[in-house]
């Protein structure tokens, strides 16, 4: 059986990062398995990027600069600019060898100007089986990847007053909505989505309640992620063995689905239990607490995408 696996980044983000693990999971495990990418960075094997040269490598970014300003003259504010696609830029890919030759075409996440609306109207029409998994709301919305306490995907969009500045009924979230209404209606598709919270929203949506859902959790590879001899592992990131450590990491603390108020709101209940004990018992235990944050570079790349879609 041979799997062609879809994701605009081979190693960006946890959906590029998901998908590269499953490419190499199903390769181990006797299936052939490609990943097809906007743009290669990493230099894992089975993954070809479309960007094959300097100058398609300069067209790719040229989709990614267009996909987020064709955006700009709809969206709310600056902060929603990398939380809504509208997918009207991508590339056809329904010719490419990988695609042709494939048993099944398995989609991850594919914004950003890899693959538009018109992209999979295409690679649907292949009548190829499609495997869609799903790493956040993108693909039963109407253009929105996470849509907070709004429901409207349930029925049809339109009125989008959490990312467009213009709602209406008939606004861009409402057209994509219709689009893909269209596209989807027509596609063999079943529907993976990462957690059973997902798959419950996906189940309730307009746009996929008649499709087959069901939810499988991203694979890991257990040669790399293992449990080791505590001491060890802290021997290796060269951490005290006496002291407790409390750890919050995130793509972007910043965004509230992270759950950061929650952890400093557990840290406040903490510090309120320990200063009930006595003064030399606290100080000996707030002394042994230490606190370890980790984010990614996503702030940084959202700033320098703002800058440059700012000067187009």
């Amino acid at each position: 059986m041979k799997i062609t696996i879809l994701s605009t980044f081979d190693n960006f983000g946890g959906a590029a990062i998901a998908a590269s693990r499953l490419n190499k999971a199903l390769n181990n495990n006797g299936l052939s398995s490609n990943m097809l990418v906007q743009d290669k960075k990493g230099n894992l094997p089975n993954i070809e990027s479309i960007a094959q040269n300097w100058f398609h490598k300069k067209l790719a970014l040229l989709r990614f600069a267009l996909d987020r300003y064709q955006f700009t003259f709809y969206e709310k504010n600056k902060d929603v600019r990398f939380i809504f696609s509208q997918a009207k830029i991508g590339i056809d890919i329904s010719n490419h060898p990988l695609i042709q030759k494939s048993d099944i075409i398995h989609l991850h996440w594919i914004n950003f100007g890899f693959l538009s609306l018109n992209s999979l109207e295409k690679l649907f029409k292949i009548n190829k089986p499609v495997v869609w998994t799903l790493h956040d709301m993108w693909v039963f919305t109407g253009g929105c990847h996470y849509s907070r306490e709004c429901t409207n995907y349930e029925r049809n969009c339109g009125n989008c007053v959490q990312f467009l500045k213009n709602s209406s009924e008939n606004d861009l979230s409402h057209q994509v909505w219709e689009r893909k209404k269209e596209i989807f209606s027509k596609a063999n598709l079943t529907i993976v989505t990462c957690s059973e919270w997902l798959a419950e929203k996906a189940r309730e949506s307009s746009l996929l309640k008649d499709k087959t859902i069901v939810s499988i959790p991203n694979p890991i590879d257990t040669d790399v992620f293992r449990p080791i001899e505590k001491s060890i592992a802290r021997g290796n990131f060269k951490l005290s063995p006496d002291k407790k450590y409390i750890l919050f990491g995130a793509v972007k603390i910043s965004d509230v689905r992270k759950g950061f108020t929650y952890f400093a709101e557990a840290l406040s209940i903490l510090k309120t239990l320990l200063s009930k004990s006595s003064q030399a018992t606290t100080l000996n235990q707030t002394s042994k607490i230490e606190i370890i944050i980790f984010e990614n570079t996503f702030e940084s790349f959202v700033q320098y995408w703002n800058r440059l879609v700012d000067s187009l």
